[in-house]
């Protein structure tokens, strides 16, 4: 069952704390329970392009930062409060396949990211990543949600 679109939730700046071409998720698809829908690229000013092309791995990143905002889209819904994105960590990448070594820069990716299972605040994803409908990497990967604010909900 899917929550809703992106339409229905904030920016992804107030899902994530990741700004500048650290943020590579830049719009949520569909959400839900268990899954989220997300797009984003990897940005050209971003430290790991050479030449126009990133390293494909940073599809990993891509998927922790939709996983991130999976969870805090979760929060929400929950609480209710518009609570503020967390730090939270990719803490361990289980597997991770890639079709190919590099992406191009600007270019949109699309990932899938489901979860496998959790006690919170640690989760484990499966991911895909997608360009045009490619794939160009998946794996399992697992993260720690962060913590809440001092005196914030839980």
């Amino acid at each position: 069952m899917m929550m809703a679109t992106s339409s229905q939730w904030p920016d992804v700046g107030a899902l994530v704390p990741h700004s500048g071409v650290a943020r590579l998720i830049t719009s949520i698809g569909l959400v839900s329970a268990t899954s989220i829908h997300a797009a984003g690229m990897i940005p050209a000013g971003h430290p790991l392009v050479v030449d126009g092309a990133a390293p494909a791995l940073l599809v990993i990143e891509l998927a922790a930062q939709a996983a991130a905002a999976m969870e805090a889209i979760g929060r929400r819904t929950v609480s209710g409060l518009d609570e503020s994105a967390r730090a939270g960590s990719l803490v361990r990448i289980r597997e991770a396949q890639f079709s190919q070594t590099f992406v191009p820069a600007g270019a949109p990716i699309v990932v899938t990211a489901d979860v496998l299972g959790s006690a919170p605040p640690l989760a484990i994803y499966a991911f895909r990543a997608t360009m045009n409908d490619v794939e160009v990497g998946r794996g399992v990967i697992s993260t720690h949600a962060g913590h809440a604010p001092a005196g914030g909900p839980s």
